[in-house]
Parts: C-alpha cells; sequence; structure tokens
C-alpha cells in the first residue's frame, strides 16, 4: 500500500509540471515612443521687458507651442516674476538664470542652453526692449511779430505777468510731457535654438493683431510631436502545454494506472514467494513488515 501511494504522488506531481504555464515573451514591446527630445518654445523675458513677455507667452502658450513640462510657476519665472521665498532650489536657481541673461553674448548663450535643456523645450523666444532712435528734427525759427502789424501794448505787458495755471498747479502740459517722456522703446523677440546653441537670424515684433502673426510663423516650424506609436505583436503568442487539451480526471492519466500496475505485480511478488507449499517438515515463512 505504501507503494501505491508512493506512486500516485508521483504521478500527481508529473500532472502538476505539466500544467503549469511558460511565461508568455512578446515577441515585440507593445508600445515605442520616439527618442526623448525637446518640445515646445518657452518665452524669456531679458532685463525689463516683463510685460511685453507675458503679453507674448500668452500667446505662444495658447497655442500648440507649448512645452509639457512647463508649469505655471516655471512659465511666470521664466516672464519675469522673481521666484517666491518658499521657492524650491530649482526654481530659485531658474530664477537666477533668467536674471543673468542680458543679451546675445556668449555668457547669455551659456545660459540660455542651460535653461532650455533644463526646462526640456526646442526654442527659448527672447524678448527684449531697446530705446527707439532719437530723430533729430530741424527747427525753423519763425518771426515772432510782423513788421507793421499793430500791438497791443497793454495786453502784451501784462500776459508775462500774469502766471499760468497750469504751472501754478504742477501740471505739465501735454507737448511737455511727450518730450519728457523720450521715444516709444522697440520691443522685439530673437529665437535661441537648444539645438544648436545660437540664435535664428529673423528678429519678432508684434503688429496690429499683436503676437499672432509669430505664432503662426514658429507654429509651422515647430509642429506638434506625434502622439506614441502602437506596435502589434508579431505572429501570435506560443500555445501553452495544457492549451487545446480537455481537462480529464487524475484517474485517466496512463501514468497513474502505469504506477498502480507496477505496484500490484511488486506486491504479487511478495505475496508468493511468502506462501510455503512444500512439504518439508520445516516451514518458512517470509513476513513483510507492515
Amino acid at each position: 500500500m505504501f507503494l501505491v501511494f508512493a506512486a500516485l504522488a508521483t504521478v500527481t506531481v508529473s500532472d502538476q509540471q505539466l500544467v503549469q504555464a511558460a511565461p508568455l515573451e512578446p515577441t515585440e514591446t507593445l508600445a515605442t515612443s520616439p527618442k526623448s527630445a525637446g518640445q515646445g518654445v518657452a518665452v524669456l523675458g531679458s532685463g525689463a521687458a516683463r510685460e511685453e513677455a507675458f503679453t507674448l507667452a500668452r500667446a505662444v502658450y495658447g497655442s500648440s507651442l507649448r512645452p509639457r513640462k512647463l508649469d505655471e510657476l516655471r512659465a511666470r519665472i521664466l516672464a519675469g516674476d522673481p521666484a517666491p521665498p518658499s521657492a524650491t532650489k530649482d526654481i530659485r536657481e531658474l530664477a537666477e538664470l533668467r536674471a543673468g541673461v542680458t543679451g546675445e553674448d556668449a555668457a547669455s548663450r551659456r545660459l540660455l542652453a542651460s535653461i532650455a535643456q533644463q526646462l526640456g523645450v526646442q526654442a527659448l523666444l527672447v524678448v527684449s526692449r531697446t530705446p527707439a532712435p532719437v530723430e533729430q528734427k530741424e527747427t525753423k525759427e519763425s518771426e515772432t511779430k510782423d513788421e507793421g502789424a499793430p500791438v497791443d501794448g497793454g495786453a502784451a505787458s501784462v500776459a508775462p505777468s500774469v502766471p499760468s495755471v497750469e504751472a501754478d498747479a504742477g501740471v505739465t502740459p501735454p507737448v511737455a510731457q511727450a518730450s519728457a517722456a523720450g521715444p516709444r522703446a522697440l520691443v522685439s523677440a530673437r529665437l535661441f535654438l537648444a539645438d544648436t546653441g545660437e540664435f535664428d537670424a529673423a528678429r519678432y515684433e508684434p503688429n496690429e493683431s499683436g503676437w499672432r502673426g509669430t505664432v503662426t510663423s514658429l507654429t509651422g516650424r515647430f509642429p506638434p510631436p506625434p502622439a506614441p506609436v502602437v506596435a502589434q505583436l508579431q505572429g501570435t503568442p506560443p500555445k501553452l502545454p495544457s492549451e487545446g487539451k480537455e481537462s480529464r480526471p487524475f484517474y485517466m492519466s496512463p501514468w497513474l494506472w502505469g504506477a498502480v500496475g507496477a505496484a500490484a505485480l511488486v506486491g504479487g511478488f511478495f505475496f508468493f514467494a511468502a506462501q510455503d507449499t512444500s512439504n518439508d517438515p520445516i516451514h518458512l515463512q517470509m513476513r513483510v513488515p507492515r
């Protein structure tokens, strides 16, 4: 009986090993993504061009040019906002790098390359303000009085002595205000390319519609990245050993009946060996321990 149970255990273990599924190894990955590269265009305000940078940033980030990895805080710091007191080390360093960009020199280009790499963008639109050229106008002296024209001596003598109301109130006349304000500064943007580390030759300026023309031009130059491509498995996956076979009870396995037959054969041998049918007066019997 012990041998029979041992054979049954052996058959059960063998059946379990046949049923275990081999790990499925796909022949190809399910999804393939393009090589990681920069994406989008960020806006950076240089010097005191904060307001102009914010205006351009609203137009750029409202289109497909907006970098996917750029958050609100970093976008504001790039445009010219200072870093908040509770900012992290990365945010403070970004604000310091932006403040170091003062033009198109080699040091500024190195800082721009570092910012582009940190943000993972393709390009940076650097907004700057430059003073407009002063136009020198020729002034012509006109005659204040015509010869022979009647002059009201009383009015002329009183007018200089009457103080101006605007002067007493401290108000500057509009003409004086325009001359004191000076010429309006010119606003322009240059495109810094991250892959070359240089500025593009083009210079962008706002028009009557704002920066819409600039955004349209850059959208065609920097199209949105394609979506990840889903690849199909090449061929059909390999079938499992137990796949395609009907499940059957353990007593239908040939391993079981082979083990039972072997146990019965061994048991029969010991049984007949223990029987004594001779006429010998000395009878020897072999007992199998149980």
